[in-house]
């Protein structure tokens, strides 16, 4: 059954050391949101889902969910165009008989206005399951009812990796649905009157740790760490970068953090219009991965942008509590059919990619944006790990007229090559102080 707590005995409960400890990602989860249009017969789209998380990093003594009203899509941040509610919201622990209600300022419903960077719940407190803290590794599930209250208008969908901790249950209801409850537990069953809804808008999980400031790592990237190409572990597009963020099964050991990869974008995306919406959770992390502009020199005449907005984005992490970023060098780029042809002059010898890696081992490069760099060379993509030379440059394992072992597309890493690439960012994860 669930524990309902008053709002005062909450706020006590959830107040003295834990409240000194700093605001994180609490668990590992990729963020990369557009925006679906309600269909034009539904008065009133009531979308509920249930969908899990497991703690990551370390012992947590209160979590806290963050809804917004922005999206990124196209490219750009956008603001969804209307507001949505957060009808009814719930934390159930995961096989156990057992929720509690999430509040928002003591109201179990709230108004997510239109670009708002963020609405935060209530702390959800380990005493109302009667635990003395939400261990790592704990799975929970988050229950959830939100709607729009008219036509026509937008509703946010998002793609987390549910996947790896068991397959979320997603459905928009119309008139005369019945569904299983948020408060409650177990799968919600539907039994009339619904349309499935298969990518539904989970918040951000934050939390604060019982003690410590242990590693949570935001990912900032295009669609290498967004996770395109990404097709064998069974759970969508996740990537190397998101893989690593837990152990080799996708469960073991999970470090928190978030994924803003997005395909096509460049580091430039975070100065932007509206990139206030992202910068706002750059404080959740401890450490960022920086992947950006293999999109930005892809063609000539970008070198120095690349520069610039690669600095840009390195001050805003320094301005945000961000002093480590592991700055990934450009993957290897060849022509879709051959991973030996350089997709553009860029990758050829003197390109602008060959000089923007150069530029990665500057000494001292960062300090003046207050970051500290550990730059990542990603060997086991490539063909050789002499930079200097045009192996470099080339895929593991390709030929004249083949693409290679870890590239399906002479761009982005298949299967196997995020499986590579997450066991050297689970090599650099655990370098990390």
């Amino acid at each position: 059954m669930g524990f309902q707590f008053n709002t005062l005995l909450r706020a006590i409960l959830a107040g003295g050391a834990a409240s000194v400890q700093p605001l994180r990602f609490a668990t590992p989860q990729n963020y990369a949101p557009t925006a679906a249009p309600v269909a034009a017969a539904t008065t009133y789209l009531n979308v509920r889902t249930r969908m899990p998380f497991i703690v990551g990093s370390g012992d947590l003594s209160q979590i806290v969910l963050a809804f917004g009203g922005w999206y990124i899509g196209g490219g750009n941040i956008n603001l969804l165009g209307n507001d949505y509610t957060i009808v009814s919201c719930a934390i159930e622990r995961d096989a156990v008989a057992a929720y509690t209600p999430v509040y928002f300022g003591g109201s179990r419903s709230v108004v997510v206005t239109n670009g708002a960077a963020e609405v935060l719940s209530d702390a959800i407190i380990p005493a109302s399951f009667s635990l003395a803290n939400f261990a790592r590794g704990t799975k929970l599930w988050i229950r959830l009812e939100y709607s729009v209250a008219s036509t026509g208008l937008k509703l946010p969908r998002g793609r987390l990796s549910y996947g790896q901790y068991t397959n979320t249950i997603g459905v928009s209801m119309t008139a005369g649905a019945v569904v299983a409850p948020v408060d409650g537990t177990g799968v919600m069953t539907i039994t009339s009157g619904y349309s499935n809804f298969s990518e539904p808008y989970l918040p951000l999980v934050l939390g604060r740790f019982v003690s410590g400031d242990p590693k949570t790592i935001v990912g900032l990237g295009d669609s290498i760490i967004y996770g395109v190409g990404d097709t064998l572990t069974g759970y969508g597009l996740i990537s190397g970068f998101s893989q690593a963020l837990a152990d080799v099964d996708h469960v073991s050991n999970p470090i928190a953090g978030m994924n803003f990869g997005y395909s096509g974008s460049a580091a430039g995306l975070w100065t932007a219009a509206n990139s206030d919406k992202m910068v706002n959770y750059l404080k959740y992390a401890k450490y960022a991965v920086d992947e950006y502009e293999t999109n930005k020199v892809a063609s000539t005449g970008n070198l120095a942008a690349a520069k610039t907005e690669t600095q840009a984005l390195w001050a805003l992490c320094s301005a945000n509590g961000i002093t480590t970023v592991l700055r990934q060098k450009l993957n290897p780029r060849g022509t879709p059919t051959d991973g030996t042809l350089f997709y553009s002059t860029a990758f050829a010898s003197g390109g602008e990619a060959r000089l923007f890696n150069d530029w990665l081992d500057t000494a001292s490069l960062g300090v003046a944006q207050g970051v500290t760099l550990t730059i990542l060379q990603m060997n086991a993509l490539r063909a050789g790990p002499n930079q200097a030379a045009d192996e470099f440059y080339q895929w593991n394992g390709a030929t004249s007229g083949t693409l290679g072992t870890y590239t399906a597309d002479g761009t982005h890493p298949n299967g196997p090559g995020h499986l590579a690439q997450a066991a050297e960012f689970r090599t650099a994860f655990a370098a990390l102080p």
